[in-house]
């Protein structure tokens, strides 16, 4: 299930649940994606929709919490295209080994990625990176 967020005219979907058995997510680069909520008017604590109840409805922790505006130093400003050089290895044919998703990286459902890609785009010379989602179970003994 996702949720719909709309801001500035911008509709995208977030994830507001955890992923069906194998499901399809795109990694974005956890700064762009920040600057990218920011432009958005999303802080994290609340539900990301214009007029809605200050629920959070999982939409926090589906976009991985809430951003420090001093940590970053972002602005609202527009986010330009999808940049995720800050997760590539140095030749930009993988990702960088050891980051951690939600500090290096954000997973999108692929409908929150397609729609990102139509209004933002991505950086010159970039390919989406895209990661299949197993759910696991453990069972107590």
């Amino acid at each position: 299930m996702v949720v719909p967020v709309f801001k500035k005219g911008i509709f995208l979907l977030f994830p507001s649940s955890l992923p069906s058995l194998a499901s399809l997510r795109f990694l974005v680069d956890m700064r762009w994606y920040k600057q990218l909520r920011r432009y958005l008017g999303d802080d994290g604590g609340g539900n990301g929709q214009t007029g809605a109840s200050s629920a959070n409805d999982g939409l926090e922790e589906g976009l991985g919490g809430a951003i420090n505006d001093e940590e970053d130093g972002l602005s609202a400003s527009h986010p330009g295209p999808v940049d995720n050089s800050n997760i590539l290895d140095p030749l930009g044919n993988d990702i960088r080994e050891h980051l951690i998703e939600n500090m290096d990286y954000q997973l999108l459902p692929s409908e929150a990625w397609e729609k990102i890609v139509e209004m933002f785009g991505i950086a010159e010379g970039q390919k989406p990176i895209s990661r299949k989602v197993y759910l696991m179970w453990t069972t107590a003994p």
